[in-house]
């Protein structure tokens, strides 16, 4: 999930996204990895947990707004209009095929699967470790893996494809 969020009353704008995370998900906030892990309790409110501390994190939202209740603070993001929002074909998974890159430069630290094997959509694909932060990428699609283009341990760039897979043709 790629959103970007602007904060009105400070007049600042926000590329967020989520990557799952062995024990939930890892925020990246205009690029960069925060080291807090966010797990969901239902679907309003998350346990966000940083530096050994924990909070709840509580969401709500209208047409126009996210609210994010942390600390005692309440933070206003203005939501993405249709127009803000792109979805370029980028080999994708709208095409039937999904490049698998990584969020940031880093290593390869573990590939999960080989050229040939079936994937159900959400299966761990590669772990990659950038910044001291372990990420595992999955799966967006049912498929087969058509490509394996690293072995563990080797360096990759954030628009390296690190794993093909595409829907069987029907």
């Amino acid at each position: 999930m790629e959103l970007q969020l602007t904060n009105e009353k400070y007049n600042e704008k926000f590329d967020v996204s989520l990557e799952k995370a062995e024990n939930g998900f890892i925020p990246i906030i205009n690029g960069q990895p925060k080291e807090i892990s966010v797990s969901a309790i239902n679907n309003n409110v998350f346990r966000v947990n940083r530096n050994g501390s924990a909070v709840n994190a509580y969401v709500a939202e209208d047409e126009a707004n996210y609210y994010v209740r942390i600390g005692g603070s309440t933070i206003t993001f203005g939501k993405p209009v249709d127009e803000e929002m792109s979805f370029e074909d980028d080999g994708g998974s709208s095409s039937g095929r999904e490049a698998v890159t990584p969020p940031m430069p880093g290593s390869v630290v573990k590939v999960e699967v080989e050229e040939g094997q079936e994937v159900s959509e959400g299966a761990a694909l590669i772990i990659v470790e950038a910044m001291k932060m372990e990420t595992t990428l999955f799966a967006s699609i049912d498929g087969i893996i058509t490509k394996v283009n690293v072995e563990a341990g080797e360096q990759v760039s954030a628009d390296t494809i690190l794993v093909m897979v595409e829907k069987p043709e029907e």
